[in-house]
């Protein structure tokens, strides 16, 4: 509408009249305020995503955090473990050694 009255004002050579004028300037006055409402809520929305942009590379680095630690506690834990397997196979190679002194002790006791 505000567009059509500009066209017919350029196209129909006459003045535009007081109403005509005014409802252009309401019509105008209306747009601005939609595009300021607009662009308020552009920026709104353009500050939440920058907040959850900043929220998820937050979470990212505490979880590579958390990764890094449970990857120390794994290293460490294969390292116990692998230990712990060297005591039981050195246990085992001593339970053998013994049983077999055990036995040379019992065939000699005889």
């Amino acid at each position: 509408t505000l567009f059509r009255s500009a066209i017919n004002l350029s196209y129909g050579g006459g003045g535009a009249s007081a109403e005509t004028v005014n409802a252009m300037r309401q019509e105008l006055e209306h747009t601005e305020k939609e595009l300021k409402f607009a662009r308020s809520e552009i920026d709104t929305w353009r500050e939440k995503c920058s907040a959850l942009d900043k929220s998820v590379i937050a979470q990212d680095e505490e979880k590579a955090a958390l990764r890094e630690s449970f990857e120390a506690k794994i290293g460490k834990l294969s390292v116990s473990l692998a230990e712990a397997l060297e005591q039981n196979s050195q246990y085992e190679a001593l339970k053998r050694a013994n049983a077999a002194l055990q036995s040379e002790l019992d065939t000699q006791d005889r």
